[in-house]
């Protein structure tokens, strides 16, 4: 019986078309804020797209995390896939966090040690979120899964 008036289909579509539009939103949201911080204006500049981007991913997070699920095939990531994503995300912010730092730094301000150092810390707690989450959403679906077959 259809609640909605749309068919199984439809009901996909639908569903697609919504995790699209939230992904554009979060990745604009993420572009505006880092644009405007490399622009030179301060954080509270941001706040409110800051919270937008920070209640939306929360939110998205902990739903895949309660329903076991943390990527799109299903699978764990390796620790590989885990650290290649790490180093790539912590190279854009190192990025971004240099032309900051270039910008509003004087002269005798070793930006290399600094961007370096960065680099490394963003790297590795990266690198721990993505491992601890996938080991908590592992933990979720291995729990989901005893308890259907019961």
């Amino acid at each position: 019986m259809r609640k909605t008036g749309l068919d199984e289909r439809q009901e996909r579509v639908i569903e697609r078309i919504g995790a699209e539009s939230f992904l554009v939103m979060f990745l604009a949201c993420a572009a505006v804020i880092t644009i405007e911080l490399i622009r030179g204006w301060d954080i509270k500049s941001v706040l409110g797209e800051t919270a937008v981007l920070a209640a939306g991913g929360i939110i998205y997070l902990f739903g895949s995390i309660k329903n076991g699920i943390w990527t799109k095939s299903g699978r764990k990531m390796t620790f590989g896939q885990n650290l290649l994503l790490s180093i790539v995300v912590s190279g854009v912010f190192s990025i971004a966090y240099a032309f900051i730092i270039a910008k509003r730094a004087a002269g005798n301000v070793n930006v290399a040690r600094l961007i370096g150092v960065f680099f490394i810390g963003i790297a590795a707690l990266c690198f721990l979120c993505l491992w601890s989450l996938g080991k908590l959403a592992q933990n979720r679906h291995e729990k989901e899964e005893s308890r259907c077959r019961e």
